[in-house]
């Protein structure tokens, strides 16, 4: 693969093959068949557990302390040589479909296939794993979301966290990978903001959240530009209220200032992380 087809490889190759693959497939409607798309590209499946006797000896490996280590933060693994994904038993199951694409995109991305048959992934220099997940992760989510259907069918919907809740279920992907999907196709002024709990030091057995990443639509930068949030949401913030007062199916609402123009806010939390919708108003 030239230098150019690999720079556009998350861009274009990459959901090229997807939609190759969906085609192939016959997929039409949500969700995505997962299963299917695995067996078609003739791979097997199944739960591992790092706990059990002689696994690392199954997949072939034998690795030192130090990569021991590392692979134990890995919840999904694919042995080219024996068209085996293996999947962490302990994965959370709203992460299991992305796990299993991402590792599926691994064999059909056809560099990543030719490396990873010679060598392991723990073997690869940092900015060749790096550019692996990322095009790996993009695999994954135009499988889950099938390209340019999920836009079409979130922009039927009213934007709102609820829509996402709903566009999760309907899609099999995780609350997060969805909000994600939803806020990066959307023609509205929105943007995502993902935060962490974390225990408040102010009030013993309160929780506090700290910011980890930001995603925007187009027109929300165009308009607000990139969001300047505090690096630490006390318990008492109006936004740390859904990790303090309320449940895991509610969605609260405020309304705040972000870059000095007034937004709304809708907060959601699925136990692990806080979502936060940040609504501009809608283009006219």
């Amino acid at each position: 693969m030239s230098k150019k087809e690999k720079s556009e490889a998350p861009l274009v190759l990459v959901r090229k093959e997807v939609k190759n693959l969906l085609r192939l497939c016959d997929v039409k409607e949500f969700p995505t068949p997962i299963d299917d798309l695995i067996e078609s590209s003739k791979l097997g499946c199944e739960s591992y557990d790092l706990e059990e006797a002689g696994f690392l000896k199954k997949i072939g490996k034998k690795l030192k302390e130090k990569a021991l280590k590392a692979f134990e933060k890995i919840r999904a693994f694919l042995n080219v040589r024996e068209r085996q994904i293996l999947i962490d038993k302990g994965i959370h199951y709203a992460k299991k479909p992305f796990a299993k694409l991402h590792e599926l995109g691994h064999f059909r991305i056809k560099w990543h296939r030719d490396i990873l048959y010679v060598c392991s992934e723990l073997d690869l220099d940092f900015k060749t794993r790096i550019e692996m997940e990322k095009e790996a992760n993009v695999f994954a989510a135009e499988a889950i979301f099938q390209g340019e259907k999920f836009a079409k069918m979130s922009a039927q919907f009213p934007l709102h966290m609820n829509t996402v809740i709903k566009l999760s279920s309907l899609c099999g992907g995780s609350i997060e990978s969805t909000a994600r999907r939803f806020v990066e196709t959307s023609n509205h002024n929105c943007a995502l903001a993902v935060l962490r709990p974390v225990p408040s030091p102010a009030e013993f057995g309160e929780t506090a959240l700290e910011p980890i990443y930001h995603i925007y639509s187009e027109s929300f930068l165009k308009k607000f530009g990139r969001i300047k949030l505090m690096n630490h949401f006390p318990s008492d913030h109006p936004i740390s209220r859904i990790v303090n007062e309320a449940s895991f199916e509610d969605v609260l609402e405020i309304e705040g200032l972000i870059n000095k123009k007034l937004v709304k806010i809708q907060t959601f939390h699925n136990g692990y992380r806080v979502f936060a919708l940040i609504i501009g108003g809608k283009n006219k």
